[in-house]
Order: C-alpha cells, then structure tokens, then sequence
C-alpha cells in the first residue's frame, strides 16, 4: 500500500530570497480596491492583486487562455492531488516540491505492485462552492466532459498516459476510483496531471443541471457564466466588473475551513510599471508579471517581497521551422544555436534575472543528468563553420514574435544584433498575440521566438509537450523515430527520480538538442511580488499563488 507518496527532493530548488520588512506597511481588513494601515498582520484578511489582465472565459475546457484563467480556476477547483510546498532556502517565500505529492481531494492513494493501479480514496467532507457533496461520479464525468469536448486540450496534454478515461477511469464506490495505466513509468506523470490544472475536478450535479441538446456537458453555460461556481476548490466568484477587476472570496462550502486570506480582488493593471508602482505605495498586496527591471527596483524595498531564485518553469526558446527553408537543415539550426548571445540576453534583457538554459527537462529533479548533452554558446566562428558545412555563406530569414511582450521584443533585437556576426541576416516581424498564435499554429513562420514553459514538470510531459507527433504544439514541425523511441526508453525505465532513468531522459534530450529544431535560450525568472507581510506566498508551476495557503505575517 501507498499512501500519500512523497519521493524526497534532491536539494531544494534554488532560494527564492525575500526582501522582509523592517518597517512593513500592513494591510488589513480591506474591502475591495482598499488598504488601510493596521498593526496586525494577521488581520490582512482581504487583498488587492495587481493582475496584467482578468479572464474573458470560465472554463478550463473552451475559450481564451491567459494567466488570470489560471488564477481563477486553480483557486476556484480542487484536485485528486497537488505537490506540496517547500520553503526556500530563506524560508520566507514558498514553491512547488514537483517530485511528491500529497493529498487534495483525495485523502490518500494506493498503487499496485505492477505499478499500473492508481485507487484514489476521496474525502467524504469535500463539498463543492455549489452545495453538491464530492462523488466518485464527479471524477469519471469531469474526465468524460473534458474528453468529449473538442475545444477541450485534455485529450492532448494527457495522453500517452491517459487516452481512454471510460476504460482507464473506474468507480469503485462512491468515495473510490481507479485510474489504470498502460506503463509503471507512467505513473509520475499521472499524478504530475492531476495535480495541476488540467487536474481539476467539476461538480457534475451542477453541470448537469445545465445541460442541453446542444450543450451536454454545460461547457457553453460554465464558461460564459462566471458566476457558475462548479469547482471544489477554496475560493468562488463573487463578482466581475467588466474588464477591470474581478473578485473571488473563500468558498464556505471547502473542505479546508475558511482561508486566512478570505477576500481576493484581482484588479486589471495594463502597464507592469504602474502594476510595480501600485505595489510600491500600499495599493495593492501583490503585482504578477513584472519585468525583470521592475522586480530589481522593488527589491529595494523594504515593504516588499521579491523571488530573487533562478528555478522557473518558464523558458525563453525559439522553435525553428524544420518543414521549410532555412531550417529544413539540421547544420543550419545547428549554426543558428551558436549564434545566440544567450548570456548577453541574461545580462542586459533580464537584468541577471535569468539563467542561460539549452534543454528542456527540469535540472532540479532527482535523477536528472546534463551527460552528453551538446553545449552551445555564442561562437559566431563555429556557425560560420557549420554554414560553410552546409554550402552556405549566409542566411536571411525572418524571426517572428508576440506583441505585449517586451522581454521577447529585447531579445530579438540582441539575437539579430549578435547573429550578423554568425552569418544570419534576421528580419524581426512582431505580430498581434491572436495573429501570431494562428499562425504559429499553421507552421507559417520561418522561426519565433516565445516564452513558454510546461505547467507539469514530469520528463515525459516536458519533453513531448512541443514534440509530440503531430501535436498542435510542436511548433518546430520536427518529428524524429530515433527521439520518439529514446522517449519510450526513458518511460519503461520507470520512475523518472532514479539515476537509472534520468541517464534514459538525457538520451532523449540529446537527440532533441542535436538536431536543434528549437534553441533553448534562457529560464526568466519568476517576476512577481508581494507586500512583506504575505512573503510565504506559495507560487505554483502555473505561474499563480495559492492564496488559500498564505498566512499574512507568518
């Protein structure tokens, strides 16, 4: 028997330093759009966040995406499981352990002796923001809903491990379900998926009730009302404003009693100066998506609490499309990867807030190895040299990138800058985010260059998430046998944290950096902060907080 499994971390990831108050500002008690000044920093029951945007659509299953749909459904939904929080090294702000697990809406799991049963137990005291008890119906509707729907990327970022949820979903009674998969070395990323929010379970009652001929899963009516509540989770909508702000207070019905932090008003910011400077003077309690520019500034400030690590999710990475010229040859990409000033692009764009980065895999997971990974670095002579292997003397091509996101902007510029050297001449095209997302999508481009990162840090998601045969993600259009067997390799080694299996995914990546379909430049820095008070903010890997965790003054 396996309960609540927890496979211990290798070093805790680099420290995400706070500033601590000496003086702090406290903010309590605040209604919406307020702070008053208060002795107590346990009173800071109600706080105002400073957010880039507000969602525009309420379900994880159809309409835009931006990172404030993820704020919204990963405080308003419950989870079978989630990685539990680690303080850095300081102690004073708060991460994701993404190698254990412990119990959400499941009490506690078992796993088979053949590793491929995953029993869930779920607890009978889970009741969702609408009144309706959690159910192991919950559970296979939720699965079926998102399978079902067509607008729905469940299918996508679940499968191989999940491909058939009628089959591999089982109820055993109302508090107990299966999940069965095909190999053990599917395992981690089964319970990497659920924890995150592709892992979020609905109130099927309630969805059900909503119900049409034309919608029969309620996807339409959940997610163009916000107001539909459907999750498990801490917090509910109370309201929204239009396009400027929209507020979540503490779900009465959640199974962990009533947060600290029982009020969250997410306030529509545009400009992330003015969200930093909002921060700064006692507006609001936290800022999201800063530049790295503003977070140097406010750790300054001793009111403020900055993450200052090097780990992140996120990378900054430029899929080169290999279906078309010039990056149909492999010594071309190659050159390109030692035409980048990567440490430059550190130094100057995010202000040494990055770590130079040439891979995919998470480097902090146990197991993990760099053994016979390529290393690139700016060597403008050896992408003459590479170009001169390939026939060439120079090479002109277009680089393309996303409106709204000026760390990208700075970087293209240094990349066309230092490339002229390498024998590269560079066009830099910026288009709206809907125009460059098409057309991205339709392999349109030449090469882009983006941030963008896997939400599950499981070797297997990360690695296939922009790779994957025919996968609407894989950018670069590079299919390879010999990668995806190396891939297969790496599963059945089995549990990703062993040495044994790391050396499998390092084979893997190898071929991956070889043939260089994407140049991976650097991990940005999470930019976010806080208000002192709250520095034990627990930051997820999906680039959110978890209010619900936060005590103010501890």
């Amino acid at each position: 028997m396996k309960r609540l499994h927890s496979t211990n971390r290798r070093g805790i990831r680099t420290a995400i330093a706070a500033i601590a108050a000496t003086s702090a500002l406290v903010l309590s008690g605040c209604a919406a759009g307020s702070s008053e000044s208060s002795d107590d920093a346990e009173e800071m029951s109600s706080i105002v966040v400073a957010a880039a945007g507000i969602p525009t659509t309420w379900a994880h299953d159809s309409g835009a995406f931006a990172t404030s749909k993820y704020d919204y459904l990963t405080l308003s939904q419950g989870f079978l499981v989630k990685n539990p929080y680690i303080p850095s090294d300081d102690g004073v702000t708060m991460l994701q352990d993404v190698s254990s697990f412990e119990g959400d809406l499941a009490e506690s799991y078992e796993v088979s002796e053949d590793g491929l049963v995953y029993t869930f137990h779920l607890r009978e005291d889970a009741v969702s923001a609408a009144g309706n008890p959690l159910t192991a119906d919950d559970v296979l509707w939720t699965y079926e809903r998102k399978f079902a729907t067509p607008t729905s990327s469940v299918q996508f970022v679940n499968r191989p491990i999940l491909t058939d949820p009628a089959t591999q979903i089982q109820k055993v009674d109302d508090h107990t379900v299966t999940f069965t998969i095909d190999e053990a070395g599917y395992g981690f990323t089964l319970l990497s998926l659920l924890a995150n929010s592709t892992g979020g379970i609905f109130d099927s009652v309630l969805l059900q009730e909503h119900a049409t001929d034309d919608d029969p899963y309620a996807v339409t009516w959940s997610d163009t009302n916000w107001d539909s509540n459907y999750g498990f989770g801490p917090y509910m909508v109370e309201s929204v404003s239009g396009d400027t702000e929209f507020v979540m207070v503490a779900n009465p019905n959640w199974w962990g009693g009533t947060p600290a932090i029982e009020r969250i008003t997410f306030r529509a910011i545009a400009d992330p100066a003015t969200r930093a400077s909002a921060l700064a003077t006692g507006e609001v309690q936290a800022a999201m998506a800063l530049r790295a520019s503003e977070s140097v500034d406010l750790a300054d400030n001793p009111d403020v609490a900055v993450p200052s690590g090097s780990w992140s999710n996120g990378l900054l990475m430029a899929p080169l499309m290999t279906d078309k010229a010039p990056f149909d040859d492999e010594l071309v990409r190659q050159a390109f990867a030692y035409a980048v000033p990567y440490e430059q692009i550190v130094d100057t764009v995010y202000v040494g807030r990055a770590t130079v980065d040439h891979g995919i895999l998470d480097k902090t997971l146990p197991g993990y190895t760099d053994e016979g990974l390529p290393e690139y670095s700016y060597d403008p002579d050896q992408a003459l040299a590479l170009l001169d292997e390939a026939g060439l003397e120079e090479v002109a091509f277009t680089l393309t990138y996303a409106s709204g996101t000026p760390d990208v902007a700075d970087a293209a510029i240094q990349i066309q800058s230092a490339a002229a050297d390498a024998g590269f001449e560079i066009t830099l095209e910026e288009l709206p985010i809907a125009a460059f997302s098409s057309g991205r999508a339709e392999s349109e481009y030449q090469a882009v260059l983006q941030r963008d990162g896997a939400i599950v840090q499981a070797p297997s998601y990360e690695i296939s998430l922009f790779t994957g045969e025919g996968a609407t993600t894989n950018y670069a259009r590079w299919e390879n046998p010999d990668f995806y067997a190396a891939v297969d390799a790496a599963i059945e080694a089995g549990e990703p944290t062993t040495d044994e299996a790391g050396q499998a995914w390092a084979e893997a990546e190898s071929i991956l950096l070889t043939e260089a379909p994407y140049v991976f430049i650097a991990r940005p820095m999470a930019n976010w902060a806080v208000a002192a008070e709250l520095a034990g903010a627990q930051y997820r890997t999906d680039s959110t907080i978890d209010w619900s965790a936060v005590t103010p003054g501890e």
